[in-house]
């Protein structure tokens, strides 16, 4: 819990808790449970009064993860938390769906015009083995009928 507060604290103020030159000042810094006040400016008593709460230097004097949430003073903003941490998975599921019907229909579209070029494919080499055999049943026309009209008998 106290290290809850020294990140609340720190994303508030944008400083550390208990900044310190060495290590016997942070200690004794930590003791006294001694830091600046976060600004009543941008942020609630609410707010300023969990920090103060959850840096006690005492941990006894602390309060528990259960204690905390059920607070009553920050009843209403945890279920607005949990609200919305509810709404984000929801909008999260919903996007990755999305794109999974996108890549779906991607690959069907990519799948289907491989088996077009493949019978396209198929269907030209066919064609050359027929105008092959057309062409190679010993006419001069090549099967075509450009042969001179006088050779044949009428």
């Amino acid at each position: 819990m106290w290290s809850l507060g020294c990140v609340l604290y720190e994303l508030c103020s944008l400083k550390l808790a208990f900044p310190s030159d060495n290590f016997v000042s942070l200690v004794q810094s930590i003791c006294r449970g001694s830091y600046a006040p976060i600004s009543k400016k941008h942020y609630s008593s609410k707010l300023s009064d969990l920090i103060q709460v959850l840096l006690r230097p005492v941990p006894e004097r602390r309060p528990s993860v259960e204690q905390l949430l059920s607070a009553s003073t920050l009843e209403k903003e945890v279920q607005n938390y949990l609200d919305y941490a509810h709404y984000l998975l929801r909008e999260t599921e919903m996007a990755n769906a999305k794109q999974e019907e996108r890549q779906r229909v991607e690959r069907e579209r990519i799948s289907s015009n491989q088996e077009e070029r493949e019978r396209i494919s198929s269907h030209s080499s066919k064609d050359g083995e027929c105008r092959e055999r057309v062409g190679s049943q010993g006419s001069n026309d090549a099967g075509y009928g450009s042969g001179p009209l006088n050779s044949v008998p009428l």
